[in-house]
């Protein structure tokens, strides 16, 4: 039976739900969820015997190496599920370390194929993150060729762009405005409303749509996916918590806003105007 993984809204929620299992961030190295801590204050909210999982999804500078060594190797103490990363640096300083820590790939855009899965396991991944980008019929494939633990989203506002940069208050100031809030949102031509988010550490551009799976429940289910994963972030709470009831009790959910993804439809890329 698939288990439910949330990146929950805010530390309370986590404390007034203790039974579930939950993914956070860590303090420069995470993007795109409501609660990311510090290792000093996760191990204090590991004293409630929580099922913790960390997420280590930003892009590793090699000036962040040391930094990240630390982390890892304050974060192989604790009692956490396990940690998902996007750069390569965590799986080979895990193994050059001899951490033995447990390791889900989940990089956006490259985890789409069983081969691909396949040599993270070989390199040390205890499991993945199965890309939002691919269709059915691949997520088909990947249950049917590899054998590891599988994590997949189901209830999220997928990230479209990342920067390091403080977009929103670089182009506040040549209007000789200053940032009031962290959120704020981009108009599309075809009135599309896309959140822009600032953070102390870079700013993030996500989706106009929710991707909701929640219905596809029972598919994912007989293909053995083993954890479902609902993010909160950039999602207005009441929205989020109708995503969780729905899934806790397997009900199917139907929203405005939302849509199934690439799951039915599959990712074409194109850059620019090609000639035959």
């Amino acid at each position: 039976m698939s288990k439910i993984l949330i990146s929950p809204p805010s530390i309370s929620y986590i404390k007034e739900n203790p039974e579930f299992n939950y993914l956070i961030g860590i303090k420069s190295f995470s993007y795109g969820h409501d609660v990311i801590l510090s290792v000093n204050d996760l191990t204090k909210l590991l004293e409630d015997n929580l099922n913790i999982f960390i997420s280590l999804n930003k892009l590793i500078y090699e000036s962040e190496l040391d930094t990240l060594t630390k982390t890892l190797l304050n974060l192989s103490k604790l009692p956490i599920k396990g940690i998902f990363f996007e750069d390569m640096s965590v799986l080979e300083l895990n193994n050059e370390l001899g951490l033995k820590l447990n390791l889900i790939a989940a990089g956006a855009h490259y985890i789409t194929n069983y081969e691909v899965i396949n040599q993270l396991v070989k390199k040390g991944a205890s499991g993945v993150k199965i890309s939002p980008d691919i269709t059915l019929d691949e997520i088909k494939e990947i249950t049917a060729y590899s054998n590891t633990v599988l994590y997949l989203d189901v209830f999220k506002r997928l990230p479209l762009f990342v920067s390091k940069r403080p977009l929103i208050s670089n182009y506040l100031k040549t209007l000789d405005k200053k940032l009031t809030k962290d959120n704020y949102e981009i108009i599309s031509d075809q009135n599309f409303n896309y959140p822009i988010i600032e953070t102390k550490q870079l700013t993030i551009v996500l989706n106009h749509f929710i991707m909701n799976l929640i219905n596809e429940l029972n598919i994912f289910k007989k293909l053995g996916i083993n954890y479902l994963i609902i993010t909160s972030f950039g999602i207005k709470e009441d929205i989020f918590n109708q995503g969780v009831t729905a899934l806790l009790n397997e009900d199917k959910l139907k929203l405005d806003n939302t849509n199934t993804g690439f799951l039915y439809n599959k990712a074409i890329y194109k850059v620019g105007d090609i000639d035959d």
